[in-house]
């Protein structure tokens, strides 16, 4: 039976052969698109396939009779070395793959030297390596009684392997229980070389060689994913492009939207003045700003522009967006003076398909054109945003000098309109817009029940006089308002009325001066 067994191993080691040969075509194939742990992976093939085709020379050197002496010695002992580089190559590949910087350390490159160097030193010496294998004078190769060597190094290496997979087990995610799995799985078979068959052998290579074929494929799934993810982020902001954007059209759709589509305020001016690095920084904040607030959803869409998109109820939309107005307004850029902010337009509605998704991105582009129209740093909004049952229908921002005034003084308006047929009541609020579905008389009630924030006791009596004048939505209106300072401000509010190409109704409300009288 004996004289069978290397006729079964050359068979093992042929398959492993050609399993190894395949996929290291492949893997050269598309070497261009690898990351670092694919090259790690490709090394360990490369290695298992030079100590895959040592194994068959030596396997059929112990078949053949009357062969060199010398020739089957350097073709076992270069099979030894190849078997321990082998181990040595797995334990890289993982502590590669682990990482998330994806390097190999000179700690973990030490550790890997020291088992395979101990067994070499073993085998270089004469008296020593006769006791891990020796080829007689008629040239058979025998195994001596320090045989358990060199697969308890292999074990060795397996042990540290899976040490690197408990130790990186949050960085790997789904990938830890497949790692330790496999690990251990091959363990088990590296364990049964020492049973000191030449069948046990060949059967843990072919088992790491399979094993090698399945982390190959996983990588470069794994690969691929990271690969579309980075083409579907902005490798500038952090948020995702518009070939994300395009990915995710179809998660839309059957849902209704809010859609604010945006841009930095004078950002070519803060270019210009400041240099490209100053207004790189500028967006960096932007949207790292944008990202907190709408995860996911947020978009650049090209240059300063960014699109958000929101299936929520309208009052955390308008939350968000109040917040994300006021945290930009913060944004502090070093070694500069201009203060930041950003001009939106948005929309709202049922997306029924892309066609659909695809209309309110171009209102709400349309709504920031307008917005940009009538002074920046504001939020302009369509009227299909209008809430029901009191619901709140948009954020508007002032602009920055009119905002400050506002924060200062008692002043808060409350037009009364009628928009597509809809009694609406805009009540305006310390720099927030909000749209309510009322009548007048509601609308006076709610004056009077003194929910509105900020609303002065002689302020009621001239926003009732306000409401009987707001009937024509073309109508301009000038409030004349007496601050607590004793100056005067002029503020006019104008209201424009506009029907889009698809048919959508907007209505644009927008407070363009305020001048000290």
């Amino acid at each position: 039976m004996a004289a069978y067994i290397p006729v079964i191993g050359v068979t093992f080691n042929i398959s492993v052969f050609m399993i190894l040969a395949f996929l290291l075509v492949l893997q050269l194939r598309f070497k261009k698109y690898k990351a670092s742990f694919s090259y790690a992976l490709i090394d360990l093939e490369a290695m298992m396939f030079l100590y895959t085709v040592l194994k068959i020379i030596a396997l059929y050197l112990r078949i053949v009779t009357d062969q060199d002496r010398t020739t089957v010695f350097i073709t076992n002992f270069s099979a030894h070395v190849a078997h321990l580089l082998v181990y040595i190559m797995l334990f890289r590949f993982y502590v590669i793959f682990c990482r998330p910087d994806h390097q190999m350390p000179r700690a973990e490159r030490f550790m890997a030297a020291i088992p395979a160097l101990v067994v070499f030193v073993l085998m270089a010496i004469p008296s020593t390596r006769n006791e891990i294998f020796f080829v007689d004078k008629n040239g058979v190769y025998s195994l001596g009684r320090l045989r358990w060597i060199i697969v308890d190094a292999a074990i060795i290496y397996v042990a540290m392997v899976i040490c690197v997979i408990i130790k990186y087990r949050k960085e790997l995610n789904s990938m830890f229980s497949l790692c330790l799995g496999m690990n251990i799985f091959c363990g088990l078979f590296v364990f049964t070389g020492t049973v000191n068959t030449v069948f046990s052998s060949s059967t843990s290579n072919l088992v790491m060689a399979l094993s090698t074929v399945v982390m190959s494929f996983f990588i470069n799934t794994e690969t691929e994913n990271k690969l579309r993810n980075d083409n579907q982020v902005d490798a500038l902001t952090g948020v995702r492009n518009r070939s994300g954007l395009r990915a995710d059209f179809d998660s839309f759709c059957n849902k209704e939207l809010w859609i604010a589509f945006g841009d930095v305020d004078a950002f070519k001016s803060f270019n210009d003045r400041y240099g490209h690095s100053c207004g790189d920084k500028v967006l960096k904040a932007c949207g790292m700003i944008l990202k907190e607030n709408f995860h996911d959803t947020c978009y650049r869409y090209g240059g300063d522009e960014f699109l958000l998109i929101y299936d929520s109820p309208s009052e955390d939309f308008t939350h968000k967006m109040k917040k994300v107005i006021q945290e930009i307004g913060q944004i502090q850029i070093e070694d500069t003076s201009e203060s930041i902010s950003m001009t939106f337009g948005f929309t709202h509605g049922f997306a029924k398909n892309f066609a659909d998704v695809r209309g309110l991105i171009e209102g709400a582009d349309a709504a920031l054109y307008e917005g940009k129209k009538n002074g920046r740093k504001l939020v302009s909004g369509s009227e299909d945003s209008l809430g029901d049952n009191d619901g709140v229908g948009a954020a508007y921002l002032f602009r920055k000098e009119e905002r400050a005034v506002y924060e200062k003084s008692a002043l808060a308006i409350a037009v009364y309109q009628i928009i597509d047929n809809k009694p609406t009541a805009i009540l305006v609020s310390n720099g927030l817009c909000q749209y309510y579905q009322m009548d007048r008389s509601a609308l006076i009630r709610y004056l009077n029940s003194g929910r509105m924030d900020y609303v002065a006791e002689e302020d009621v009596e001239t926003i009732r006089n306000l409401m009987g004048n707001m009937q024509n939505i073309e109508e301009h209106v000038t409030l004349y308002h007496m601050l607590s300072s004793g100056s005067e401000y002029k503020m006019i509010c104008r209201g424009r009325y506009q029907i889009m190409g698809d048919g959508t109704p907007l209505v644009f409300t927008n407070f363009i001066r305020l001048d000290e009288k």
